[in-house]
C-alpha cells in the first residue's frame, strides 16, 4: 500500500501537472475544430427554417390547411365561403410578421381560440405532430407571407 502511494506521488501527479496546461481552455480556443465557421454569416436561416422543412409544410399545407385558406394562403378556400369570419389571408405580410413563430405554433396546435382567436380554427396538435407543425409554419414563412416576425 506504501509502495503504491509513492508510486503515485513520484510519477503520476507530477505527470499530470505536467499536462496542466495542455488542454486548457486557450488551447482549446486556439484549435481550428473549435473555431466558429468564417461563413456562418453568410447563411443565417429563420427560426422556422431551422425548426421546419418548407418543402414538407407545403404538402401539409395543401392537405390540411388549403381547405379553409386556399392554396395559396389567401383565405378563399372552398370550405371558407361557409364559414363565418372567414380565415386568415396568410399572405398579408404586414399582420404575419406581427406574429412569433410560437404563437402560430400554438395556434395550429391548440386552435384558434387558444390564443383568444375565432374558435372555427380547429386544433391540429392531435392530428399533425410538433415536426409536421414546424414544417407548416417553415412553409408559411417562406412561401406564403414570405416575411419573418419581427419582434414587438
Amino acid at each position: 500500500m506504501i509502495k503504491r502511494t509513492l508510486i503515485l506521488m513520484v510519477v503520476v501527479i507530477p505527470l499530470l501537472i505536467s499536462f496542466k496546461g495542455t488542454f486548457g481552455k486557450n488551447d482549446i480556443e486556439k484549435n481550428e475544430l473549435f473555431e466558429k465557421p468564417k461563413f456562418s454569416s453568410y447563411f443565417i436561416l429563420s427560426e422556422a427554417d431551422q425548426k421546419g422543412d418548407p418543402a414538407k409544410g407545403k404538402e401539409i399545407f395543401e392537405s390540411s390547411c388549403a381547405a379553409c385558406h386556399g392554396p395559396e394562403g389567401k383565405g378563399d378556400g372552398p370550405a371558407a365561403a361557409a364559414l363565418e369570419p372567414k380565415p386568415r389571408d396568410l399572405t398579408n405580410a404586414e399582420y404575419v410578421s406581427t406574429l412569433s413563430n410560437e404563437h402560430i405554433f400554438k395556434v395550429i396546435s391548440e386552435g384558434g381560440a387558444s390564443v383568444g382567436l375565432s374558435p372555427i380554427m380547429a386544433a391540429w396538435g392531435g392530428i399533425l405532430s410538433e415536426n409536421e407543425i414546424w414544417n407548416v409554419i417553415a412553409f408559411l414563412r417562406k412561401d406564403i407571407c414570405k416575411c419573418e416576425f419581427k419582434g414587438k
